[in-house]
């Protein structure tokens, strides 16, 4: 009875959770502006090819790669609700922002990789989500983690609260979104999918294969048909598209599959595509992780307002967390914190890496090159 009694308030969450999704029918998605404050950095980590540090901003549509054994803590700037993001393991990662109607959406999108997720106060008028070409995980307030496999294939395990957990089928969701809401057959498959979400309990993880979404896709042969058309396969992944496409697209995927028994059939096929239920996680493994996540400490957001001001908030904030930060350098580098005394007199701490004559020092505030002519000696 107690089993019944809490898999009906689980359920009720649900449902108010994706009651707050709704948004105003007939209402556009709007792009609005999104990025990340880089926080935090050990190893190496790129933007659009281009080596970064902490204070710098990761800008809507650029992609974030971060390095074997390295990792990378961002926190979402424009929201008004607290959102930080570490990433790690090869993580590929973007940001996206949506307006329709009085709601704001955040994607946080993950093509590989890990990422750990920190989610405080979600804003009432927003809505956060974790999108991977195999799953979507929208949250209220929480704190979990997101593996992405290389064929596509996703986990998510929650250590806090409580996260909502589908099926994605990439080859319709990558669409434009505008092309997703003209179409009658693709907002009802999207609408569809939504429906078919499950609830993750902390101390529990959600897998879901590549194959299982292949199989949910070909078992509709029309709809993949359809999305498989020269035209149509043309607009996937991109953000936007013209007019005159968006209308051409979305006719002919209506015109398709236009008898109503074949998008009934197509509307309960992928309502019924709930993923397997979630697995419980090891004690131990879910101690640690709810440990890692207290390390992905926000900076008000009234400081991040003037871009000019974010580089001192953010060595402020580092400096603040030093001790946890330090050992985390610690553990990623299996090496301890050095100090380099400088002829200058400055000391640098941090997980020295010689090279040649030069060194390489990992500190709070990022990574640093030092001369070996500027060098003085070592504190231990």
């Amino acid at each position: 009875m107690k089993y019944i009694f809490t898999v009906l308030i689980s359920l009720s969450l649900l449902a108010a959770s994706i009651g707050c999704r709704g948004s105003k029918p007939g209402a556009k998605s709007e792009k609005i502006q999104v990025s990340g404050i880089v926080l935090f950095i050990v190893g190496s980590a790129m933007i659009d090819g281009q080596a970064v540090k902490p204070g710098d901003q990761l800008k809507s549509g650029s992609i974030l790669k971060v390095g074997s054994g390295s990792i990378c803590d961002l926190q979402v700037k424009e929201s008004n609700s607290v959102i930080t993001v570490r990433l790690k393991d090869n993580a590929e990662f973007r940001l996206s922002a949506f307006r329709r109607g009085d709601r704001d959406r955040y994607q946080m999108h993950m093509t590989a990789g890990q990422g750990l997720f920190r989610v405080d106060r979600l804003n009432s008028s927003e809505e956060a989500m974790v999108v991977t070409p195999t799953s979507v995980a929208s949250v209220r307030g929480t704190k979990f983690e997101t593996s992405v496999g290389a064929d596509g294939s996703s986990s998510t395990a929650v250590f806090e609260g409580q996260v909502a957990g589908r099926q994605r089928m990439d080859k319709l969701e990558d669409l434009p979104s505008d092309l997703v809401q003209s179409s009658e057959v693709l907002g009802e498959a999207v609408a569809a999918l939504e429906k078919s979400e499950s609830v993750i309990e902390a101390g529990h993880s959600l897998s879901v294969d590549r194959s299982e979404t292949d199989k949910q896709m070909k078992s509709n042969p029309e709809l993949d048909a359809v999305l498989s058309r020269p035209e149509i396969a043309n607009l996937r992944g991109r953000e936007t598209a013209s007019q005159e496409e968006i209308k051409t697209a979305a006719s002919t995927i209506d015109r398709e599959i236009e008898d109503p028994a074949k998008r009934e059939s197509l509307r309960k096929s992928m309502e019924a595509s709930a993923p397997k239920p979630p697995e419980a996680l090891p004690p131990a493994q879910l101690q640690q992780k709810i440990q890692e996540c207290e390390e992905l400490i926000a900076i008000e957001k009234d400081r991040l307002k003037d871009d000019a001001a974010v580089g001192k908030a953010v060595s402020e904030r580092n400096q603040q967390q030093r001790a946890a930060l330090s050992q985390r350098i610690e553990q990623i580098m299996n090496k301890p914190m050095e100090t380099l005394i400088l002829k200058n007199g400055t000391r640098v701490q941090g997980v020295i890496i010689q090279e040649g004559s030069d060194y390489t020092v990992l500190t709070v505030e990022g990574r640093q090159f030092i001369r070996g002519d500027q060098v003085q000696g070592f504190a231990f």
